[in-house]
């Protein structure tokens, strides 16, 4: 019954977080869950050491937890600093409308 379970929490997701991309219901999703409650059995389902860590064979990641992850805040991505260091070519830094114009007329070619 997980794949209903988890397809509502998506759903709820999506409903408090409208336009959240694929690796934002998932991050959230996966970073909010619940172990602390979860026995692991004495059996490893595949696993070589299964009370080490999450997610593991038997219990992913562990107990969905969708109020949690809908109050979670995502970590925001900063894709480069402006003092970085490339070796053998010249990055420009450019404008978000010059980067867009230039993605565009890459996807006609």
């Amino acid at each position: 019954m997980a794949a209903p379970h988890v397809s509502g929490a998506i759903a709820l997701y999506l409903s408090a977080n409208k336009g959240a991309s694929y690796d934002e219901v998932y991050t959230a999703l996966a970073n909010n869950v619940d172990t602390d409650t979860l026995t692991l059995p004495n059996y490893t389902c595949g696993e070589t050491n299964p009370n080490a860590y999450y997610p593991n064979n038997i219990y992913g990641y562990g107990r969905l937890n969708i109020f949690n992850a809908v109050n979670a805040t995502l970590p925001k991505c900063t894709l480069w600093t402006d003092n970085f260091e490339v070796i053998g070519k010249e990055v420009k830094k450019v404008s978000q409308s010059t980067a867009a114009t230039a993605a565009t007329n890459a996807a006609t070619l």
